[in-house]
């Protein structure tokens, strides 16, 4: 109207404004192109397109259409599971709530292994006011349920986890253990899928011998035990045995670490000389299958000449075949190899003798006797 009062309306189909959401009414006009909500149930709310008419002096005008989105933010968890000691037949819930933009999408696992509906287990989940809220039911636990539930919340951002145990009375049992696979020099974890109760003791071993030995190697409160720095020499079986009062479990898993490639360094003994031929081959003695192997020149990766064939003669040996040696072939080559678990590389530096050519061939030339003559001559 004419002394400036705005009005604020959500338009959720452009095309048909009828009946627009009056959401907002104020009198500085000016704060139309700032729309700020105090919690995430207004933003949630409030999202969409926005019109602004503005009537002044009998007249109307839209200044625009504008799209308010709230900020990218990653999960929070605002309700975690808790621990609970349950007979078996017992029905168990476990809740689980987040928030985040855009809204994060909640899954289950146990063990560390994914949660799946079944007739016995089942998932519900709603939004209330920007808030996630998921549940997880197990009709009738059965004492080889028990473990460690996590909830993890998940979205374009980020993610964030809570574990809780579920305790169930019965003597002690272990499922099945993953083997694991990890590069030399990273951390490896093995879990040790545990149940029963009362809470069972959890012991590791490796060939007989109890874990941990050394300081590389830990077993945490919760069973699962952590090798830092990983060698060759770790690879092997690791077993976890479970007990309660006397009655004992056991799972095994194996332990394999990736190896990084080692070549075999190559030289080029003495300087060549242009029409020589030469062979430079880039042979892998050690790490694991599958990897790459990449010859560069000067840093580059090679360009194509006729004068050079690039072989792969097996998985873990790769030659150049130089055919005749022309000035542009010296510089540096580097052998590149790539596998799981590392990059390496190794490097000769190739120098070609040139024959003596002109640069500046002189020429002949006449003077008279008694004057300045300058024959120009110039070699490499």
């Amino acid at each position: 109207n004419g002394n400036g009062t705005f009005k604020i309306f959500r338009v959720h189909n452009e095309s048909n404004p009828a009946n627009p959401s009056e959401l907002k009414t104020g009198l500085d006009h000016e704060k139309a192109s700032g729309i700020k909500t105090s919690n995430g149930s207004e933003e949630n709310e409030n999202r969409g397109q926005y019109k602004v008419p503005i009537g002044l002096r009998r007249s109307s005008r839209d200044i625009g259409m504008s799209h308010y989105a709230r900020p990218e933010r990653p999960p929070q968890l605002r309700y975690t599971p808790v621990e609970q000691t349950v007979s078996p037949g017992s029905p168990v819930s476990l809740k689980c709530s987040a928030i985040g933009s855009p809204a994060p999408a909640i899954t289950w696992n146990r063990d560390h292994q994914p949660l799946m509906p079944s007739h016995r287990i089942n998932f519900g989940s709603f939004q209330l006011h920007g808030e996630i809220i998921s549940h997880m039911n197990l009709s009738d636990v059965t004492q080889h349920e028990g473990g460690i539930y996590t909830c993890t919340a998940s979205n374009s951002v980020g993610s964030v986890s809570h574990s809780a145990r579920i305790n169930v009375f019965g003597p002690p049992f272990v499922r099945g253990m993953n083997n694991v696979t990890v590069k030399a020099g990273d951390n490896a974890y093995l879990w040790c899928p545990a149940g029963g109760f009362p809470r069972p003791t959890v012991t590791w071993l490796r060939e007989g011998q109890r874990l941990p030995q050394g300081h590389r190697q830990t077993v945490h409160i919760n069973g699962t035990l952590i090798v830092r720095n990983v060698q060759i020499s770790d690879t092997g079986k690791y077993s976890c045995v479970v007990s309660i009062q006397g009655q004992t479990e056991t799972s095994e898993a194996f332990l394999h670490i990736l190896k990084p490639p080692e070549i075999d360094p190559f030289t080029i003994n003495r300087e060549k000389e242009e029409g020589d031929r030469l062979q430079l081959s880039c042979a892998v003695s050690k790490g694991d299958l599958p990897m790459t192997i990449n010859w560069l020149k000067d840093g580059r990766h090679m360009q194509h000449d006729p004068m050079v064939e690039i072989k792969q003669t097996s998985d873990f040996t790769k030659a150049l075949f130089f055919k005749s040696l022309k000035e542009h072939h010296a510089g540096s080559y580097t052998c590149e190899v790539a596998n799981a678990a590392a990059s390496v590389n190794h490097t000769a530096v190739l120098h070609i003798k040139l024959s003596p050519r002109w640069s500046v061939e002189p020429q002949s030339g006449t003077a008279l006797v008694g004057s300045s003559m300058v024959l120009d001559c110039g070699a490499r």
